[in-house]
């Protein structure tokens, strides 16, 4: 299992990705993570990644996943 946090005040740059006033995590950060996990997993490859939802980040305090 991993876990990570993500927030505004610890990411700024998330900021800049906004649609209609909030800020979504960006597709290529859910490559990036998943690429993360893939590594730590010992695969070497992404075959293919699905967006369903916008990952929507709190205006305050992290986001949190695990």
């Amino acid at each position: 299992m991993l876990t990570g946090r993500l927030s505004l005040r610890t990411h700024p740059w998330l900021a800049e990705h906004t649609v209609l006033g909030r800020a979504l995590l960006p597709a290529s950060a859910f490559a990036e993570l998943a690429l993360r996990a893939g590594d730590a997993a010992g695969c070497d490859r992404v075959a293919e990644l699905t967006l369903e939802a916008p990952l929507v980040l709190p205006e305050r305090g992290p986001y949190s996943s695990s």
